[in-house]
């Protein structure tokens, strides 16, 4: 048990502001174990990038942050790719739109998925050295903790590497020049393959989908249309404030997204904002089981009422409960 007193807090903090994205929130001095199972802090570095800044925050700057899709591990790994000699036409074309990248995965742009494929192939070909193929492949696939979640997590690692030029994690005789150029290679003819040689149609968007799977599937195939909510594009990645995570085996489906978005307004409670995923019903037969999927993968949002006369008004429908 780790005494109440020492359990980490933060209080009134001079900077004005407290940000956790399931980030480790203490560091490596703090005495107590109270974890291992963290995402890597990426998320939490951009939010706190684009807080610090802010003198009065509005309900738009929240929201904004919300949808950001800036990738700190793409900015450090897309130096190093725009440095190499591609052999291929594809894979020339490929690096002129990486150079041109602010690094943010929205759907509608292609070198969100340039920058995913090359990076999944990063991770396939400097793992299987170090732990063998079957634990990579379980790495890759997985989408649960435990392993799985440790190994993807040398992703942080790879890209700390790239930038200082360490090698020491690299097969003998290779460099991250000769790992990065096979890995483009394969990205881009796995790229091709799947979408075709226009790389105008290679849009993050077109790979980054939802395909949620009701519980009560496996029992219900018959009423999968009824029971599984559409299919919808999404930005963001797993490193990014717009959480969507995806396993590198399975490219590039979400398995894990930012749920629940709320933004409130202290000084205006009426002036709070709402999202989620599906919708307000968990009934399938509801037309309020699935009609915020779209709202939500664009990042807008729903006024969440708190005045009562406004809610009132403002009802599709109201239930009252009596007692018997």
């Amino acid at each position: 048990m780790v005494p109440f007193e020492e359990t980490p807090r933060l209080r009134n903090p001079d900077n004005g502001f407290i940000v956790t994205a399931n980030n480790r929130i203490m560091s490596a001095a703090y005495p107590h174990y109270l974890s291992m199972d963290y995402w890597p802090d990426f998320r939490g570095r951009r939010v706190v990038e684009r807080l610090r800044d802010l003198s009065r925050a509005t309900v738009d700057d929240m929201a904004s942050i919300h949808a950001d899709r800036i990738s700190i591990l793409a900015q450090q790994l897309v130096p190093a790719l725009v440095k190499l000699t591609p052999t291929t036409d594809l894979g020339k074309r490929a690096l002129e739109l990486l150079r041109t990248w602010n690094c943010s995965m929205d759907s509608d742009l292609v070198q969100p998925t340039i920058y995913s494929a090359i990076f999944t192939e990063v991770f396939k070909q400097v793992s299987t050295p170090l732990v063998g193929e079957k634990l990579t492949a379980e790495a890759m696939n997985g989408m649960d903790r435990g392993g799985p979640a440790h190994l993807r997590g040398l992703r942080v690692i790879f890209g700390k590497a790239i930038e200082a030029g360490d090698t020491s994690l690299l097969p003998d005789g290779e460099t991250w020049d000769s790992v990065l150029t096979s890995a483009l290679e394969a990205a881009i003819a796995w790229l091709r393959d799947r979408l075709g040689d226009d790389t105008n149609a290679w849009t993050w968007g077109t790979l980054h989908r939802t395909q949620h799977a009701h519980t009560l599937l496996p029992i219900a195939a018959d009423y999968a249309d009824l029971l599984n909510p559409p299919s919808v594009e999404c930005g963001g990645d797993s490193d990014t404030p717009q959480q969507g995570a995806f396993a590198p085996g399975k490219p590039f489906t979400l398995y894990s997204t930012s749920v629940a978005r709320y933004v409130y307004d202290l000084a205006d409670w009426n002036n709070s904002w709402w999202v989620v995923p599906l919708g307000s019903s968990g009934h399938p037969g509801s037309p309020h089981y699935a009609d915020q999927m779209q709202h939500w993968s664009q990042v807008s949002m729903y006024p969440m009422l708190y005045d009562g006369d406004r809610i009132r008004a403002d009802a599709e429908t109201t239930q009252e409960l009596r007692p018997a």
